[in-house]
């Protein structure tokens, strides 16, 4: 039988990693409005590094408001997050990479998509040369809360 707190509490030892100078990492969902504005910022400055000073359209959008936010920090400075967005089988809102028309479940009909719980897991933000020892960790915390959200 699967124990959830007992999978939390494992997830918590194993990824609570200690910097050499014995800060810890933390990796968390969270609706923190300090840690999702910095996250927000490494955002930003990921996506000029990346695409030449380009930012998208919107770095917020409707969906983030029915999203969970998983991030990793450092005591209170965000290292690095990602979005998670759920989709429930009787709701007709596209998930975000389905806007413009292109649905997941014409895309993969050899799955349920429409008749099941889906996640979609985007916008990932790490802090510059971090990025190795951050994303293990961050994508623990999102396999607990879509374990826990039962996707």
């Amino acid at each position: 039988m699967f124990d959830l707190v007992s999978f939390e509490s494992y997830l918590t030892r194993r990824f609570r990693r200690s910097m050499g100078d014995g800060t810890s990492i933390i990796f968390e969902a969270t609706h923190d409005i300090a840690q999702l504005h910095q996250y927000y910022l490494l955002l930003s400055n990921m996506f000029i590094n990346l695409c030449g000073g380009i930012l998208p359209k919107a770095l917020h959008d409707h969906y983030d408001e029915h999203s969970i936010f998983v991030v990793a920090r450092q005591g209170r400075q965000c290292m690095g997050g990602c979005r998670i967005t759920f989709k429930e089988p009787e709701d007709n809102t596209p998930l975000p990479v389905e806007q413009g028309g292109v649905m997941l479940s014409s895309m993969l009909r050899h799955l349920p998509v429409s008749s099941v719980r889906s996640a979609e897991i985007s916008r990932f933000a790490l802090f510059p040369d971090m990025e190795a020892s951050l994303l293990g960790g961050i994508f623990q915390e999102v396999l607990a809360v879509l374990i826990e959200r039962k996707v």
